[in-house]
């Protein structure tokens, strides 16, 4: 991937298979569930896990595909190190990405996947700080904090909107 001149995000040979996987494991969960709605405490853990294992790899695929694409184009494109712009690039697909899976949780009614959505939220915070801060300029810095607090915030929004139905009533 890294030598490539011409190279497209998603769409090539190691994000393909990989999130190819990942969506296996998300539908062999969801059949799992499907199939025993009133399994035993070791079949929940098993669809649970395998459900997570799903999220969790198409995450890792997609992190490692979108850093490998940025860097590549900004190297490309500046003709120096793309490794900052792509650890911005980064934490706006984190942040994105849980947005999604937060979504999801909600449609599914599912608090596992929320939970892992949060945990999602907390690992895209704590690289911003701990990470991103020391290494990118103030632009991207401002760039990647606006997208997390973006989908925090409409994650916030949805959490509450349950909560302010029933006060209604």
């Amino acid at each position: 991937i890294w030598n490539r001149e011409l190279f497209y995000p998603v769409i090539n040979n190691y994000a393909i298979p990989g999130l190819t996987v990942a969506a296996c494991l998300l539908i062999a969960a969801r059949l799992t569930r499907h199939a025993l709605p009133h399994g035993t405490d070791f079949d929940r853990l098993a669809y649970w896990a395998t459900g997570l294992g799903g999220v969790l790899f198409a995450w890792f695929v997609l992190s490692v595909d979108v850093y490998q694409y940025l860097d590549h184009w900004r190297s490309l494109e500046t003709g120096g190190d793309g490794s900052r712009f792509a650890s911005m690039g980064l934490s706006v697909l984190w942040a994105v990405y849980a947005g999604v899976v937060l979504y999801l949780g909600f449609r599914l009614d599912s608090r596992p996947v929320r939970l892992t959505a949060q945990g999602l939220f907390g690992l895209t915070l704590g690289k911003l700080i701990l990470h991103d801060m020391s290494q990118l300029s103030e632009f991207f810095r401002v760039v990647a904090f606006f997208v997390l607090a973006l989908t925090m915030g409409l994650a916030a929004y949805a959490y509450q909107r349950p909560f302010a139905k029933e006060s209604v009533r």
